[in-house]
């Protein structure tokens, strides 16, 4: 089988592992809790499990399947946690700070009311989960990572909160009444306010959660490969 083909297989079957554990959340939400929003917020949803699934295979965690197959073993050597130990990492550093800067963006950019503080947390435990979880598939467990990867997250949700300050301060500038220009100031204010209609942070949580488990539990390369191969 071609070469490419079979990439491509393996691409399409990781986001699977993470989209369809989000999905069916989301639809258990929507039928059995009466949660709703509307089309635009699922859409950017998807665009954050998107990039979930990207940050994922890149990193490369471990799976179950690969665990049961080769057991658990940690090697030491493998584990940094003096930071800053070598001057080697100056492009590991800035990968890993762009890796996470989406993370940052996004998580305000959807879920309104979310505070720096919390994208703080959310960014270093989402690192945190990755190294310990590379602990078990012979991969580096870098306390620089973690750091980088929290830094990473924290100039997203900067960034976006100074394009969101640009955008509104044009608005307002072209605003043509009063009531525009106060409308624009008090936007965010209404979001945060209405708490019965803005989506919360713990979605955001909850898809971040899925998404490992996804990985973890359903993502079988030895299995996908098996069954390429029977239908060669």
């Amino acid at each position: 089988m071609n070469t490419l083909f079979l990439d491509l297989i393996f691409i399409v079957s990781f986001r699977l592992c993470v989209f369809v554990p989000c999905i069916i959340w989301q639809l258990y939400m929507t039928k059995f809790k009466n949660v709703r929003y509307g089309r635009m917020h699922y859409v950017m949803t998807y665009i954050f499990i998107f990039y979930l699934s990207m940050a994922l295979e890149v990193t490369g965690i471990p799976t179950i399947y690969e665990l049961i197959r080769s057991g658990i073993v940690i090697d030491s050597g493998t584990i940094n946690l003096v930071p800053f130990s070598t001057d080697t990492y100056t492009i590991s550093y800035i990968l890993n700070i762009i890796m996470f800067m989406p993370l940052g963006c996004l998580l305000p950019m959807i879920w309104r009311r979310c505070r720096f503080h919390q994208v703080l947390l959310i960014g270093m435990l989402s690192s945190l989960a990755i190294e310990i979880m590379q602990l078990f598939n012979w991969r580096v467990s870098d306390i620089d990572d973690l750091l980088m990867n929290t830094l990473g997250a924290v100039i997203g949700f900067f960034l976006f909160r100074l394009v969101d300050m640009i955008i509104h301060g044009i608005y307002s500038i072209f605003a043509h009444n009063k009531n525009s220009i106060v409308k624009s100031g008090s936007h965010r204010h209404a979001l945060a306010t209405a708490k019965s209609k803005t989506p919360n942070v713990s979605e955001a949580i909850t898809y971040i959660i899925l998404s490992y488990l996804g990985v973890f539990f359903l993502y079988n390369v030895t299995g996908i490969s098996a069954l390429v191969e029977r239908f060669e």
